[in-house]
């Protein structure tokens, strides 16, 4: 984590976005817990008792060092978040429902802002322009699900297609 940190707050970028594989907000019921250990400093899991346990706190990291977006993939659905100022993106070939890699909603509330209720299969398209990170959340018939907008001072929520 520290030459993330290191690298991320010395890039002379305008715009420091982070590519990784695990979320660090999932709607998914069998990854929760990854995100949870991923984001946090100490995250607790177990079913019955909780155990605590160090986390690895990708996101203070993320915050701390000035990074704006942060792109994963591992779940497959869609699915996108913004919190304390860094947008994250999920795109992990999607279909998940479809092939049951899904396994349904986590039910503790630190769930993504929007996640695709179709499960269906697609892309991502960004547009970055000096100040606006904008990502068209596509199906693969063409649908566009899902348009967020992320500016660097500020995030204007989600949108539908028109």
């Amino acid at each position: 984590m520290n030459d993330l940190a290191a690298n991320v707050k010395a890039s002379p970028a305008r715009w420091k976005i982070v590519f990784a594989h695990h979320p660090l907000y999932t709607a998914g019921l069998h990854h929760g817990t990854l995100a949870r250990c991923l984001r946090q400093q100490m995250y607790s899991y177990g079913c019955g008792p909780r155990v605590e346990a160090p986390g690895y706190g990708l996101e203070d990291v993320l915050v701390d060092s000035g990074a704006h977006a942060y792109f994963a993939g591992h779940e497959h659905v869609f699915q996108w978040h913004k919190a304390r100022g860094v947008a994250s993106f999920v795109a992990g070939a999607s279909g998940g429902s479809d092939c049951g890699y899904y396994g349904g909603l986590d039910p503790r509330g630190d769930r993504p802002a929007w996640t695709d209720p179709a499960s269906r299969h697609g892309f991502l398209a960004a547009c970055v322009t000096a100040g606006m990170l904008t990502v068209h959340v596509v199906a693969a018939d063409g649908e566009v699900l899902q348009v967020v907008r992320h500016a660097q001072e500020s995030t204007d929520g989600p949108e539908r297609p028109p």
